[in-house]
């Protein structure tokens, strides 16, 4: 089960929406999660997703959830990949060496 405190962010998984937490409460053996706003909503935990603080972890989230992203998530991401520099390394062939240094 996810721990949902009170002023936690959530994501609402259909309607791609971002909520701070009010209260949860159990309901005929269901969990609800109010939000805190002008319009007080009511989720089902089932609808949700507890947003993590690192930004990177988020996007993953979204992505491992079918999520789209925003212009704008996409070009925070993309500034932080280019930042990584990542290398990628391709596996060892062992005849490499062999093909060099016939006999």
């Amino acid at each position: 089960m996810i721990h949902i405190l009170k002023g936690d962010l959530i994501l609402n998984k259909k309607t791609n929406t971002e909520h701070v937490v009010e209260s949860v409460e159990t309901f005929n053996n269901s969990i609800v999660v109010f939000t805190d706003e002008d319009k007080c909503n009511c989720f089902p935990i089932s609808e949700i997703i507890k947003i993590p603080k690192l930004k990177l972890a988020y996007y993953f989230l979204k992505k491992l959830n079918n999520i789209t992203l925003s212009k704008n998530e996409e070009s925070y991401v993309d500034e932080r990949f280019k930042e990584l520099k990542l290398v990628s390394i391709a596996p060892f062939d062992p005849t490499f060496f062999k093909k060099d240094y016939q006999i």
